[in-house]
């Protein structure tokens, strides 16, 4: 909660613009809402892939896929702890900016 309070404080325009960039790569390929929402589920599923591929109800193999696909635009590990962390920060950050600028 912390962490969307401080990104809800900041600037719109700068913060927006710093996410567009930083995720540009993701959010133009052709299938970004279903890679980023996979990715969150990732995520949220503590980077367990049996349990993220359930809640997305796809196949083991459609998710490692889909985290290769991630893996290659962004250019990290999906795996990897730290990577992976920001990475969901950002795409967050991304959603909360997105809906502070749309309401007000």
């Amino acid at each position: 909660m912390i962490f969307e309070h401080m990104l809800l404080s900041m600037r719109p325009h700068y913060l927006l613009k710093y996410l567009e960039k930083s995720t540009a790569r993701l959010l133009a390929a052709k299938n970004s809402e279903e890679l980023t929402e996979t990715f969150k589920v990732y995520c949220r599923s503590f980077f367990n892939k049996k349990t993220a591929s359930e809640s997305l109800h796809i196949h083991r193999n459609t998710l490692a896929y889909r985290l290769a696909k991630i893996e290659e635009l962004m250019e990290i590990a999906p795996d990897n702890f730290e990577t992976a962390t920001a990475l969901y920060m950002l795409l967050m950050s991304r959603e909360l900016s997105k809906a502070k600028h749309n309401a007000g």
